[in-house]
């Protein structure tokens, strides 16, 4: 259910539980209404659906990296650009981290801390955040 003064953030991951997890964290610590894609497609649908603030990508969605969806998203939204924050279990290569920064994007590691998660959405919405 979207509010006008909510904000609405896509959460992007493969994994069910992880996904799970993240869209209840940010139910619970903040005023952010998610919406949920389990891969590439799902996402770049939801994003033509309008209304998207800011996204949580997992750098690795099965044969999709995150990266490629990122570019793609932006074609369709190019107001995504500095909202989103790439997740990761594995390690980013020095050509991912040199991505981020060309790109000025955030990223965290998983597993992570809750608060540090929900400071990063947050610092995504910036101005758009609901208080």
């Amino acid at each position: 259910m979207e509010h006008e003064d909510r904000s609405l953030v896509l959460i992007v991951d493969d994994d069910d539980s992880v996904r799970s997890m993240m869209v209840q964290i940010l139910s619970l610590f903040s005023a952010i209404d998610c919406v949920e894609a389990p891969n590439a497609a799902k996402a770049l649908d939801a994003i033509r659906g309008g209304g998207v603030d800011a996204m949580v990508l997992d750098d690795f969605l099965g044969l999709e990296r995150g990266i490629d969806v990122y570019r793609r998203a932006l074609t369709i939204d190019p107001g995504l650009r500095g909202r989103v924050l790439f997740t990761s279990g594995k390690t980013f290569d020095r050509d991912n981290q040199d991505f981020f920064k060309s790109e000025n994007l955030r990223f965290l590691s998983k597993p992570f801390m809750i608060e540090d998660f929900v400071s990063a959405v947050k610092s995504l919405l910036g101005g758009k955040m609901a208080s």
